[in-house]
């Protein structure tokens, strides 16, 4: 897996196994992603707006720190 630069460390290579589970492993969603993506280059994770429109650069390092704003009870957590 490649991990882009983030916060001044340099980007690097790193080496993730295949889970022991098939049903949850992380390196074969992955591959599942990619292949029915049809991913070549480019950022794998874009974001997703309040009405389902893709955007067209990557997510951020923090973009999963927080839910979206707005009242409680308008997210719909399941």
């Amino acid at each position: 897996m490649h991990d882009p630069s983030v916060a001044a460390r340099p980007p690097r290579d790193v080496a993730v196994a295949d889970g022991e589970n098939p049903d949850t492993c992380p390196v074969r969603c992955w591959r599942a992603w990619r292949e029915a993506d049809a991913l070549i280059a480019g950022p794998a994770f874009l974001p997703v707006d309040q009405k389902g429109c893709l955007g067209a650069q990557r997510l951020g390092p923090t973009a999963a720190d927080s839910p979206p704003p707005g009242p409680p009870s308008a997210l719909a957590w399941t």
